[in-house]
């Protein structure tokens, strides 16, 4: 029996920067317990060839599985019905799409199994059709398999990537960025966030996640490391240890972190061990709305956190998200100055999306501020769930730098794309550095990421 898993596009071209799916990856790690696997990933197909390219690989399968988020809707759909109208081989469709509101979707699919939860331990059973619930994966198990790299054209995934893709990419002209995950589930219930492994929260042990990081490693040579953990650290012996064990790699490594949960030391000995991007949940920097989103923290912790990252030189993430439902013209003025007196961060501001299966998304469902099936067709749009109006302020730009010199070095890479170098100077600390391998049409948009105070800036062409 053979199982074709189907990768949903996440990007617009195919040789755009994406996401590793690691979801996928692990399905077909357990899958294959029982099942011949192949991986189609359609990233890599021309968007006009999914059909012919789809129907010819799935002849000779026995299931289809695919999967994702509730914004991956319509290309779910449309791969479900390509499936579907050229093969009669059961279609299986899991991810947080279908885990956030099964009976909804379950009615919007012509899919047979539509699986809630993780899908580690999923088997195929014939005949056994509809809604699928699957527990939540215990501790001792997530250790057992890692995701299936092999499966996955893990070279090309590799040599596509650029530091003009994200800022996560940008430490290095030459990125090679893998990704883990070494805990599951999250312990807190934020009302605008929904969380596709569960709320429990689960810890893989550490021999387990070095394990893997020794793999990607020798057989990938990564130098960076994205942990995609929801909440990557709730024990400071475990972070320490983590942190003590990943030097002897030298990788430039970034994780998700509460602002609730770092010091000055822990900050530093992240910077020590490698970790150069923090990711954290700001949301408002207003006390009410914080309290209103479940958030746990406050804007004190927030301030503190992020003085602590600019002092030992690590660069942090974050966004501003208004529109909560308690959200007054106050508290929106509060994170809007707020966000402006910190515009060294370039944290993003916009409304808040409440995703399905979230407590904002029944509410706005119920309150009529949503149809369930339009939100999803229409990818999940921003909606204001409070009771005031409000614009985002015409002056939201980037502080722009500009480029000092240009010019095309002498070779395209392997995908016949122009590789750009060019010199800039940091509006910051005012080094100037010369970075390269950068995408023609990402330089006078993207961040760029100095590389000796670390803050990162827009540059324009003189």
């Amino acid at each position: 029996m053979t199982a074709l898993i189907i990768v949903p596009p996440y990007a617009s071209r195919i040789v755009d920067y994406y996401n590793l799916p690691m979801g996928l990856l692990y399905v077909a790690s357990a899958v294959r317990k029982t099942h011949d696997v192949k991986i189609l990933n359609l990233n890599e197909i021309p968007r006009e060839n999914y059909e012919r390219v789809i129907r010819y690989h799935a002849t000779d399968a026995t299931v289809m599985m695919t999967g994702g988020l509730s914004v991956h809707y319509n290309i779910l759909k449309e791969i479900v019905d390509i499936v579907d109208r050229n093969t009669d081989i059961p279609i299986v469709l899991g991810g947080g799409i279908v885990s956030s509101q099964p009976e909804l979707i379950s009615t919007l699919f012509n899919a047979d199994i539509f699986v809630t939860g993780e899908a580690d331990e999923f088997e195929m059973i014939e005949d056994d059709f509809g809604i699928r619930s699957i527990d939540t994966v215990s501790t001792n198990k997530l250790d057992i398999a890692m995701p299936a790299y092999d499966l996955f054209n893990m070279e090309s995934y590799l040599g596509l990537q650029r530091p003009s893709d994200s800022h996560y990419r940008a430490i290095v002209d030459n990125p090679r960025e893998a990704a883990i995950i070494a805990s599951r589930g999250c312990p807190y219930n934020c009302t605008f966030c929904f969380h596709p492994t569960g709320n429990k929260y689960r810890q893989r042990s550490l021999n387990s996640v070095f394990t893997e990081i020794e793999y990607l490693v020798e057989h990938y040579n990564i130098n960076i490391l994205a942990i995609y953990d929801e909440c990557f650290a709730t024990s400071k012996p475990r972070l320490t240890e983590f942190c003590e064990r990943i030097r002897k790699y030298n990788l430039h490594w970034s994780c998700q972190l509460r602002v609730d949960s770092v010091d000055l030391d822990t900050m530093k000995m992240l910077k020590d061990s490698g970790c150069y991007i923090i990711s954290f949940g700001i949301e408002s920097a207003s006390d009410r709305i914080l309290k209103n989103y479940n958030k746990h923290i406050t804007v004190a912790q927030i301030n503190k956190a992020l003085e602590w990252s600019k002092q030992v030189g690590i660069v942090v993430q974050g966004n501003i998200i208004l529109g909560a439902e308690e959200e007054t013209v106050e508290t929106i003025k509060e994170s809007l100055e707020w966000w402006k007196k910190h515009r060294e961060y370039h944290f993003s501001i916009g409304p808040v999306i409440p995703y399905p299966g979230t407590e904002m998304y029944k509410n706005a469902v119920a309150a009529g501020k949503i149809n369930p099936v339009k939100f999803l067709e229409d990818g999940c749009p921003a909606v204001n769930c409070c009771n005031v109006s409000f614009e985002m302020p015409s002056d939201i730009t980037q502080e722009l730098v500009p480029i000092f010199d240009v010019g095309y070095e002498d070779l395209l890479d392997f995908y016949g794309r122009v590789k750009l170098s060019f010199k800039t100077k940091c509006p910051y600390c005012g080094y100037e550095q010369t970075r390269s391998n950068y995408a023609m049409d990402m330089v006078g948009s993207g961040i760029k990421w100095c590389s000796n105070c670390h803050m990162r800036y827009f540059i324009k062409a003189n």
